[in-house]
């Protein structure tokens, strides 16, 4: 689980980067706080 999140991140911070702000797999709340949806992360990986 570990690895999925820090990937999730990794995938997350690429699309920041290119300006996206919300996505099926985490929103960006008002305060900038990172909200990665764990279960989305599982069916887009498998």
């Amino acid at each position: 689980m570990k690895k999925v999140r820090a990937m999730a991140e990794k995938t997350v911070n690429g699309m920041l980067k290119k300006g996206y702000r919300s996505t099926p797999f985490y929103q960006i709340s008002r305060d900038n706080k990172l909200h990665i949806h764990p279960a989305a992360h599982m069916n887009y990986l498998t």
